[in-house]
């Protein structure tokens, strides 16, 4: 087993998660060409203790949605049988949360 840790979007695309997630907190609409800043919270507006607050609420969902890059997916499958169906491989939103929410107990 191989564990790594993604803090840039060099594996998973966390920054479209993000925005989905700060724009369902904050009813904005911004999209990833919008970004300007590596701090996602000031494109909003906020300051640190509101963003704790926002995080704190959406974090597991945040980091459950997050898809890996589509050139790392192919990287991926090349090198590994994937033999159970993966959130990450669920094209959609929807979808990958409805798979989410049937594994709660």
């Amino acid at each position: 087993m191989h564990i790594g840790v993604d803090l840039d979007n060099t594996i998973l695309d966390a920054t479209s998660t993000h925005l989905h997630y700060y724009n369902k907190a904050s009813g904005l609409s911004f999209i990833p060409e919008d970004v300007n800043d590596f701090y996602l919270y000031r494109l909003y507006g906020w300051d640190e203790k509101e963003l704790n607050t926002i995080y704190t609420t959406y974090r597991h969902y945040i980091h459950w949605n997050s898809t890996p890059l589509p050139s790392y997916l192919v990287s991926i499958n090349k090198e590994h049988y994937l033999n159970r169906l993966d959130p990450w491989l669920i094209p959609d939103q929807a979808s990958r949360d409805a798979s989410y929410h049937s594994k709660m107990p």
